[in-house]
């Protein structure tokens, strides 16, 4: 079972609680923070684009990046009538590498976890860092181990009047994984298709993070608690990582 198969079609009318426009000014929060007027940015695991066209509406070049061809399909359709359309490719997080650099490079929702094997996390760091242009920074958010293991034995339904979504989630102490496994309903006609996905998310630690970015020669590397401009609490859903190359 993949990720972001079947789901990718519906993946928009069962996320519509997540606050786009709020994430995207917490972004810029953060660039004006450091100072950073990002002209060139790259949206990694972009997914159906949301936050992308965002970046668009601002004038921004952008370009956003996706594991899976469904999920770009997807954004390529949201986009082919914006006036400065973000342009969509198929990448691997932990193997990638732009033509030009970037002023700026977000990855978000959690998308970092995704990376299940830590060799992974410190090779996609490079790649970012790489990608970036001198003084350039990188914003991403990680989902703590605290939360990934409090999902443990819980089960999840999204649906809407054509799908319905059941994850069920198990923690993995000894691997440090989340396992998400997902049953999708898809109604056709006065029927129900059932498709299957797993997802699978790796429990990275904050300080080992840091390590690893520093190692790599990312400068004045910071966490922050979800969607504030101060540190963790360590009760956070979600933590947010700013750094800048030198």
């Amino acid at each position: 079972m993949s990720a972001y198969g079947p789901l990718a079609d519906f993946y928009d009318a069962l996320t519509k609680d997540v606050d786009y426009p709020g994430l995207y000014a917490y972004l810029r929060a953060h660039f004006r923070r450091e100072g950073v007027s990002p002209h060139r940015i790259l949206d990694m695991a972009c997914g159906t684009g949301s936050l992308s066209l965002l970046f668009a509406d601002d004038g921004m070049e952008v370009v956003g990046m996706d594991l899976s061809e469904e999920m770009l399909a997807a954004a390529n359709e949201k986009g082919k009538n914006h006036p400065n359309p973000p342009r969509f490719l198929p990448a691997n997080m932990a193997d990638f590498s732009l033509d030009r650099p970037v002023d700026a490079a977000v990855c978000m929702l959690d998308s970092f976890n995704y990376l299940t094997d830590p060799a992974e996390g410190v090779r996609a760091l490079r790649c970012f860092y790489d990608a970036l242009g001198p003084g350039g920074m990188l914003v991403f958010d990680v989902r703590p181990r605290r939360a990934l293991m409090d999902f443990d034995g819980q089960v999840f339904l999204d649906e809407t009047e054509d799908v319905l979504c059941m994850w069920r989630t198990e923690f993995d102490q000894m691997e440090n994984l989340c396992y998400y496994g997902m049953d999708i309903f898809i109604r056709e006609g006065n029927l129900w298709r059932r498709e299957q996905e797993e997802h699978v998310e790796y429990a990275y630690r904050l300080r080992w993070l840091q390590m690893q970015m520093e190692t790599i020669g990312f400068q004045a590397v910071k966490f922050w608690g979800d969607r504030v401009m101060s540190p963790p609490t360590g009760h956070d859903s979600r933590v947010f990582i700013t750094a800048r190359r030198d």
